[in-house]
Parts: C-alpha cells; structure tokens; sequence
C-alpha cells in the first residue's frame, strides 16, 4: 500500500466507518484490487503463513510459504490494512532508533518520531485486538526480538515500548492459535527486559 492518506483511511476503516472503503481499496495494490473486485462472499487469496521459533522465541510471518484462505472483502481489508498501518509504525520508530545512533543527543527530534510511532501503533491496537487471530498478528513485531539480542539501552524508545505491551500481552491472551500467542507472550517478556535495560521507569520524559 501507498502512504499518505492511506494511513487515515485504514485507521477509519477498520474503526468501522466502511465509507472509506473507496478509499483503502484504491491505496491497494492493482494486485489486491483486482482480487477483491472479483466479487462473490468469499475470495481465494494466498496468505502468509505465521511460524514461531521456540528456541528462539521469535515469531514470523512468512511471505514465501504462503497458504491458500477463503477471506470475504472485509477479512482482506482489515488484514491490508493491519499489515500496513504496523509497518508503517515499525518505519517510523526504525527511523527514530537509526537518528539515535547518528547523534543521541538529537533528543527532540528522536521523541518526536518516537511519539509517532508509538500514536500509531496504540490506535492499530486498540483497534486490532478484537478482530481475529489471522489480523490480530499483524500486531506483532519481529523487531522486539532484534531490540532484545542487542543488549543495549533504548531509552529513548520507553514509551513505544510501554504501548507495544499493552498490544502483545492482551494479544496473547485473547489469541487461540498456539504459535501466535506463545510469540506475543515471548515478546511481552522480551519488552519486559528491555525496558528494565534501559531504566524506562527512571528515565526524565520529554514532550
């Protein structure tokens, strides 16, 4: 999908307000497109298939094996746009962790991308977590486990952390499939030590 107003539009699609739908669908790609206008209650689309390494506690969704799924227009939707908003959000906060690295001391400027990502990723939650698990995983954030093995101080990603367990550990409690709630709940845990890392509760907050 395409930026800009795409971002607006899925966040009021999947709030409920199916006005938008005009919009969403023409921020697809011609691919996704063409595949809803088929029309009928139901589409084969191929999807991603979602794995968990439990030795490593990493969860993933992978594109390159994928499996076929009967979806009706909204279930493609509410993936689409799931999918987009949280890698959207994961753009946005790798943008602020790469100005970090650059020049830490570029603080006001790294907590304002810290803050937008950390919006964005709260209302694709809120908004998310109801639905079912095959959009629910669309909440989950590989970059955790990269965050965890680098064994460094994100403080200034506190509160993005804060937001994503307040996504991952609900998430593992309201999910039925056994690989998906084990990877938000080995995610919850890997925030859990990130934030103790980098002495989130501690640090001075800038608005």
């Amino acid at each position: 999908m395409e930026n800009g107003n795409s971002i607006e539009a899925c966040l009021d699609y999947l709030s409920g307000k199916k006005t938008f739908l005009n919009t969403v669908l023409a921020s697809l790609s011609v691919e996704d497109q063409n595949l809803i206008q088929k029309g009928g209650q139901k589409i084969k689309v191929s999807v991603p298939t979602f794995s968990f390494n439990q030795y490593y506690g990493l969860g993933r969704i992978a594109y390159e094996f994928p499996e076929e799924k009967e979806l009706s227009v909204s279930e493609i939707l509410e993936w689409k746009c799931a999918e987009h908003l949280r890698s959207q959000s994961e753009g946005i906060f790798q943008d602020a962790e790469y100005m970090f690295i650059m020049n830490p001391n570029n603080i006001p400027v790294i907590y304002k991308r810290v803050k937008e990502a950390t919006d964005l990723y709260t209302k694709v939650g809120a908004l998310v977590l109801p639905k079912s698990d095959f959009v629910r995983r669309n909440l989950y954030l590989p970059m955790i486990f990269g965050m965890s093995r680098a064994n460094r101080s994100y403080i200034f990603a506190c509160d993005f952390l804060e937001a994503a367990d307040k996504v991952a550990l609900p998430a593992s409690l309201k999910t039925v499939d056994a690989n998906l709630k084990a990877a938000f709940l080995s995610s919850s845990y890997m925030i859990g030590d990130i934030q103790r890392r980098s002495l989130c509760k501690a640090q001075y907050k800038y608005n």
